[in-house]
């Protein structure tokens, strides 16, 4: 099981995406669904795309923009933009503040507001930089496997009850921030945030399972939607239904991934030539100060 989900590849997220595009009369949910999306969904690269779904109101296919927060009623996995992965649990919302590459490289920020997400994020480039971010914690990674709960005291709460926020490590390192305080946090370990305090400990391992037993539940209704039993290959079954789908449906869905990745590229583009557009801008205001230094040296002479 663990293996499956850590192949998920191009051809995967191709299948789902096209079988669930044709038995959908549309990918993005209507305005009274659990899921708030941009006004500008079709006309830039999306941010997240839903590949596996147990929340009837957000279907595989869904795309979302930078900037929208998804609020879920069950759980999700959608794949980023920069690559990686996230699981959202049931009862979350989390908006994506951040998912974009610049010329310094990728930037992803995801601001968790209640429930819980799971990440799984390749190795970054020296300069990229992935965070998932509380009201009362920041959780960095280089690349690693890591889930972030945030449980905010409810309005009603006493005056003495405080936020709590957990970050446990899978795999890789997390480095966990709370104000000036930072606790770097390796594989099968964990630390608790509450209020100001960082407080390290041994992972929980009811989260372990929780995330365990939630894969299960999606991977089971993917299975009921494709009749596929138990001892099945779900891979194999989802190459065999895009095989199987007429050459126009192919070819739509083929033409659709093209255009996402176009968008993506021209936009990695223009962030490249902004940030040189913003390099030369420095040079030149840094070559003006000298000028303006030695005309004013030589006017004191």
């Amino acid at each position: 099981m663990k293996r499956f989900y850590s192949s998920f590849g191009l051809w995967y997220c191709t299948a789902v995406f096209g079988i669930c595009f044709f038995s959908c009369t549309s990918a993005t949910p209507d305005s009274s669904s659990a899921a708030t999306i941009s006004d500008t969904a079709s006309d830039s690269a999306p941010a997240a795309v839903v590949y596996l779904s147990s929340d009837d109101t957000v279907p595989e296919g869904t795309e979302f923009q930078e900037g929208d927060e998804i609020k879920t009623d069950d759980g999700m996995m959608l794949k980023l933009s920069d690559g990686s992965d996230i699981e959202l649990d049931k009862n979350t919302s989390v908006k994506l503040s951040g998912v974009r590459r610049t010329g310094a490289g990728n930037e992803t920020v995801l601001k968790l507001s209640r429930g819980a997400i799971r990440s799984r994020v390749d190795a970054l480039p020296s300069r990229a930089r992935y965070s998932v971010v509380t009201p009362i914690s920041v959780a960095g990674v280089r690349g690693t496997d890591f889930s972030v709960t945030y449980d905010p005291v409810p309005s009603n709460a006493t005056a003495s009850g405080v936020d709590n926020s957990d970050v446990d490590v899978f795999e890789g390192t997390v480095e966990v921030e709370q104000g000036d305080n930072s606790v770097s946090v390796g594989k099968d370990e964990g630390a608790t945030v509450s209020g100001r305090m960082i407080r390290r400990r041994a992972i929980i391992e009811k989260i372990r399972e929780r995330w365990d037993n939630r894969r299960h539940e999606i991977v089971e209704r993917l299975r009921s939607r494709l009749g596929a039993g138990p001892d099945d290959d779900i891979r194999e079954l989802l190459k065999e239904r895009f095989k199987n789908m007429s050459p126009q449906q192919r070819e739509a869905i083929k033409n659709r991934l093209n255009e996402i990745q176009e968008k993506v590229r021209q936009r990695a583009k223009t962030a490249v030539e902004r940030a040189r557009e913003h390099r030369e801008a420095e040079r030149n205001q840094r070559e003006e100060r000298v000028r303006e230094n030695r005309q004013e040296r030589r006017n004191e002479r």
